[in-house]
């Protein structure tokens, strides 16, 4: 290779790895920018209260910063609010209806009582609860799983009443259905949820029986409903659990 030649080659080679090196810089900015937005979406997208315990921000500041992310125009009313939920446009709807907070739930309350509910206009209902998280609602989902045994609906309706605040109404269903060996395993399995969540006694006497359970979801039950009791001998057995392969826990 004569001189010339050379200096061509180093030439090329010193620019390719500074135009690689500048794509490469080029391509991560880009990446981190996504990776931001995404970020800030997903936060947005958080209730007020959830944000509030996890980032110290004030909840009324949050549900303002969020309405700049609302359609420009006329604001729905709540009641239209609720009924988008049970249409395409529920994902723009169900955070408006959180962020009014205990203001909706008397309509909220309304629509799940109806008799003309759909289970999957019900569902989406439910999780507002959840978000929302007002006492008041313990009665609304107690009166909806009296009646109705709908498999998925009355699972959700279950894990809704976990997270809403403890009451003596809730605890006394919770019992029942604790003690029913007649309720499928699935929907049986959130009293003991409920038990965890709230760390209520009461659940203690479940916890023993289900840890002596063959089979494993049953065992995981007990062990996560005496964890949450506070009891440190179930950190061995769920190690032991983490561990094991599939179907080889004993």
């Amino acid at each position: 290779m004569n001189k010339v030649s050379a200096n061509l080659y180093e030439l090329s080679h010193n620019y390719s790895d500074k135009h690689i090196d500048n794509y490469g810089r080029h391509i991560s900015y880009i990446l981190f920018r996504l990776l931001y937005l995404a970020f800030i979406l997903a936060l947005v997208s958080s209730s007020a209260n959830t944000v509030s315990a996890q980032h110290k921000i004030d909840p009324e500041a949050w549900v303002e910063m969020r309405k700049m992310l609302w359609k420009k125009g006329p604001a729905p009313t709540i009641e239209e609010d609720i009924a988008t939920l049970a249409g395409p446009d529920f994902k723009r709807a169900g955070p408006r209806l959180i962020d009014h907070g205990s203001e909706a739930l008397p309509a909220i309350h309304a629509a799940i009582r109806s008799p003309e509910i759909e289970p999957r206009h019900a569902q989406k209902l439910l999780q507002l609860l959840r978000y929302i998280g007002d006492e008041s609602s313990v009665p609304v989902v107690l009166e909806l799983l009296g009646r109705d045994e709908k498999f998925l609906l009355r699972r959700d309706a279950l894990l809704v009443l976990a997270y809403l605040p403890s009451t003596e109404e809730a605890a006394s269903f919770i019992i029942h259905l604790a003690n029913d060996d007649n309720e499928k395993w699935f929907t049986r399995r959130m009293a003991f949820t409920w038990f965890g969540f709230h760390r209520d006694p009461r659940g203690r006497r479940y916890a023993e029986p289900l840890r002596a359970e063959p089979d494993l979801e049953k065992q995981a039950a007990g062990l996560y409903l005496l964890a949450r009791l506070g009891d440190t001998s179930v950190l061995e057995p769920i190690t032991q659990l983490l561990i094991a392969p599939p179907g080889k826990f004993t």
